[in-house]
């Protein structure tokens, strides 16, 4: 292996407004509104992972965790979304972070939308010359070691 995806760890939290369910027109709920902000990211990652970096591959998207409300018998006031992204030179950290701020911008403008993208870890692919003298080595001796090329 001569190159490694880049890492982008994020959460976008979406705040609401707790109500009692029997009363739910008083509240905003968080988690309907983070499942509309994670359609649109879908569709967001879908379009990106068209394409493909020559090295890397596409784009890995992940959405690992999912947190919200806090009892049974109110509309919740908070959900989170967890998500790690295997970026690429060609859609790297920084690309991606702009365009969901950009994404989190515009829904925000819509009522009783509040969500926030909140950075949790940013690692930059790396490519290593195929050519090296560290790639010579580890392809010369990885077979006797790991039983691979």
């Amino acid at each position: 292996m001569f190159a490694q995806n880049g890492v982008l760890d994020y959460e976008i939290v979406s705040h609401g407004k707790s109500a009692h369910s029997s009363m739910p027109n008083l509240g905003i709920n968080a988690i309907d509104n983070l499942n509309y902000y994670l359609n649109q990211q879908k569709q967001y990652f879908d379009d990106l992972m068209k394409h493909d970096d020559k090295v890397l591959g596409k784009i890995v998207p992940v959405n690992s965790m999912i947190t919200g409300g806090e009892q049974i018998n109110s509309v919740p006031e908070y959900a989170k979304l967890t998500a790690k992204i295997r970026t690429t030179k060609l859609y790297d950290a920084d690309k991606i972070i702009s365009d969901l701020k950009a994404l989190i911008d515009k829904i925000n403008q819509l009522p009783n939308m509040n969500l926030e993208f909140k950075l949790l870890r940013k690692l930059s692919p790396v490519i290593t010359n195929t050519n090296s003298k560290i790639i010579n080595l580890v392809s010369k001796y990885t077979p006797e070691f790991f039983d691979q090329k």
